[in-house]
């Protein structure tokens, strides 16, 4: 089964996690609290326009993502933890095919509609409500690359996750990245790179 997101003790988890990653308290204007909290008013959006080296970072470490991996038309990626669907938005200009999957129906929401109005195809982008563990279990899909970009840490079973995506959803020329975990106590472009 999957975790739930909402529960006290996830929060928790996460917030123990996140202060050990990167030893600090939180964010500003970011509370653990609203980690997968459908109620929340703050968007994530409005944290990005506040702090311009910040965006400067993500396009940068996006940028270099797509160079490095040499993604392009027809690469299928699985991109779990997808938020609003930044990158997954980006993937599908280029030509990716892209499952993403999140937690928060409404950030699936956002993410959908994103993906529809820039892209104006069906073709590329599903977007799916559900934990990843729970996603991987009903999917039969592989995929060319598996993107955990800022959601990694998320995953309460990392290991049962990852041996599920090895045995069942890795196409032949397969690749696995873990991409802007939240690991450096400079959080500047090291935090994507």
């Amino acid at each position: 089964g999957g975790t739930d997101c909402f529960s006290d003790a996830y929060i928790d988890k996460m917030k123990t996690l996140h202060d050990t990653l990167i030893k600090t308290e939180s964010r500003v204007g970011y509370s653990f609290a609203l980690e997968g909290d459908s109620k929340c008013q703050i968007k994530r959006e409005d944290l990005w326009k506040c702090n311009i080296r910040r965006s400067g970072a993500f396009f940068q470490a996006v940028g270099i993502l797509i160079s490095k991996l040499n993604l392009g038309k027809d690469v299928s990626i699985l991109e779990p933890g997808c938020g609003t669907g930044y990158l997954t938005e980006i993937l599908a200009k280029i030509g990716c095919k892209v499952d993403s999957v999140d937690v928060s129906e409404r950030y699936c929401q956002v993410g959908r509609d994103r993906s529809q109005y820039t892209t104006h195809r069906d073709d590329l982008v599903a977007v799916y409500h559900a934990d990843i563990e729970s996603y991987l279990n009903q999917c039969e899909k592989k995929y060319d690359v598996i993107l955990f970009f800022e959601s990694f840490h998320h995953i309460m079973n990392h290991y049962r996750v990852l041996e599920k995506i090895v045995q069942d959803h890795l196409s032949p020329n397969w690749k696995i990245v873990l991409a802007a975990e939240s690991i450096y106590a400079d959080r500047e472009v090291g935090e994507y790179i």
